[in-house]
């Protein structure tokens, strides 16, 4: 039997980054790899460039009446390649999970738009058959959520996902194309995964924190880390003692592990202002965040060891540090680009259907 696959996504990083550091991304990322990946899991670095190139050769923009990019990182390179096509990049869906948990349950989703600006958006869009593009979908819940926020008809639309899982996402759930094309939508990616085979993880989740690049912080994801591996082998009751000492820890520290994380309150005032989709409810005296550190995330803690963590633990924060400066030094680079962007990665060099 093949060991399962985890798959590094560094779209998040390169895409933002200028072509000259590529190579070092590259370099950075695999000594991560030799640090922290487990060897009983086979390791792939997903090389967005390509997705990109992928994915925009099959898509044929005036073909859709409007151009919703949900990632966040296309929408300024495409009111420059396209200036007739209407173009939204400020609509973007974000997981909101309970930091707080032991297991970070997710709760919903929290919206950057409020409901003010959704009824504009709603009134002034084309949405006869619009495209969605994003960069990642691995269940398809936020692509769904996204549509169904919107108003779009499913029918009537195509995603363009750089990464689209195609396999099965836990049991008895059909993967994603599946849900997408029986609905009628059009469905396009740049590569494709396969869960349970494949599992993956943004790069960018690693080191955008900046206090995990400090070893005493990092000491305190690897103590959680050390409690989590003995809660998987103990009986219920030293099990529930054990998460009880993770959720201690996580709110103990909760301001430099999650340094953006909001109330119950909070998140109450942001559901009013129709910010925050959470159809189960809120969780009361809670603290919660969006995409926090994938060392802290219960799927990447199954799959790397506390032993391995902390014997590299002053390697491991040095490349943190490292990632998270090129990453700084691009947006400085990029707030003073007023001209036509000089990433490699520009629509209008990648897509042959121009």
């Amino acid at each position: 039997m093949e060991n399962q696959k985890i798959v590094w996504f560094q779209d998040g990083v390169k895409l933002k980054a200028p072509k000259s550091q590529w190579e070092k991304i590259d370099s950075l990322n695999r000594q991560l790899i030799n640090l922290a990946g487990h060897p009983s899991f086979d390791h792939q670095i997903i090389e967005p460039v390509e997705c990109v190139r992928n994915l925009f050769s099959q898509i044929n923009f005036h073909q859709h009446s409007v151009i919703i990019d949900l990632s966040g990182m296309f929408g300024e390179d495409l009111k420059k390649t396209f200036p007739r096509l209407p173009v939204v990049d400020n609509f973007r869906l974000s997981r909101v999970r309970v930091i707080t948990s032991p297991r970070l349950d997710g709760v919903g989703h929290l919206i950057t738009l409020n409901s003010k600006e959704l009824a504009e958006l709603k009134n002034s869009a084309d949405l006869s058959h619009p495209l969605f593009i994003d960069d990642i979908c691995w269940s398809g819940r936020t692509a769904l959520d996204a549509v169904k926020i919107i108003g779009a008809d499913l029918s009537n639309t195509t995603f363009g996902f750089l990464t689209l899982n195609r396999g099965n996402f836990g049991e008895s759930v059909p993967c994603p194309v599946q849900i997408f094309e029986q609905s009628g939508a059009k469905v396009l990616n740049g590569i494709a995964v396969h869960t349970p085979q494949d599992d993956g993880f943004h790069l960018a989740d690693f080191f955008e924190n900046p206090s995990t690049s400090n070893p005493d912080v990092f000491g305190i994801i690897i103590r959680i880390q050390e409690l989590r591996e003995r809660a998987a082998t103990s009986d219920e009751t030293a099990k529930k003692t054990l998460e009880a000492e993770i959720k201690g820890l996580l709110l103990e520290n909760r301001e430099v592990l999650f340094p953006s994380s909001r109330s119950t309150q909070e998140m109450k005032e942001l559901q009013a202002e129709g910010r925050l989709i959470a159809n189960g409810g809120i969780n009361k005296n809670s603290f919660f965040d969006i995409n926090p550190p994938n060392w802290l995330m219960p799927s990447f803690s199954r799959r790397v060891n506390s032993q391995m963590l902390r014997n590299s633990k002053a390697e491991i924060t040095d490349v943190i540090r490292e990632l998270k400066s090129i990453t700084e030094s691009s947006r400085e680079l990029k707030k003073e680009q007023i001209s036509e962007p000089s990433n490699e990665f520009s629509i209008a060099r990648r897509c042959e259907t121009l």
